[in-house]
């Protein structure tokens, strides 16, 4: 023991990748919206190579659906996996369903809202 109070953190302390906003954010865009917005928010962008990554749904034409595993667990565990495959697909962007806000769902929006901090300018 020196005796001495550490200091307190600052701007210059290093921080832990897993606390910062843009967190695992992918190369390629990723938004999240809700169900209901991505039919008129998808037919807004004609010819754009687009997936949708969440419950199935009619999109507009050249615009790829990808199942999202459906219980919490799965979703955790298949995010990162996902997100990595989906970057290799050569699209415009993603869009990701925007999940339950409950207790069971907070770890995967938390890292989901991490994948997409870094493109928080809507569609």
């Amino acid at each position: 023991m020196t005796g001495e109070v550490p200091a307190l953190p600052d701007a210059a302390a290093p921080r832990a990748s897993g606390t910062l906003k843009a967190h695992y954010a992918p190369r390629t865009p990723l938004y999240l919206l809700s169900a209901a917005e991505v039919p008129v928010r998808l037919a807004l962008q004609p010819g754009k190579r687009i997936v949708w990554l969440g419950a199935p749904m009619a999109l507009p034409a050249g615009c790829d659906q990808q199942a999202a595993p459906a219980t919490p667990a799965a979703y955790a565990n298949a995010l990162y996996a996902l997100l990595r495959e989906l970057d290799r697909g050569g699209q415009v962007f993603y869009v990701v369903e925007t999940l339950a806000d409950t207790p069971a769902w907070a770890a995967v929006n938390d890292r989901l809202r991490r994948a997409a901090a870094a493109f928080e300018t809507s569609l």
